[in-house]
């Protein structure tokens, strides 16, 4: 990994679509489907989120 030099690297620099190197693709895209799928992002009710999480859960044990 290259360290961010320049501020305009830091204004670009965005923790949650961050992807290290050393990440696997599938890891990332789960963290893209469960972040698209917060109640927040959504608009899905607590229930409905429930349920995705524990989709995305299985996913996630499917992969480990």
């Amino acid at each position: 990994m290259q360290p961010l030099a320049t501020l305009g690297d830091w204004g670009d620099f965005d923790q949650f679509d961050f992807k290290a190197s050393w990440m696997p693709q599938e890891y990332y895209d789960l963290v893209l489907e469960f972040r698209g799928g917060m109640p927040w992002n959504s608009g899905c009710e607590f229930d409905e989120w429930c349920e995705f999480y524990d989709g995305v859960h299985e996913k996630l044990d499917e992969i480990t």
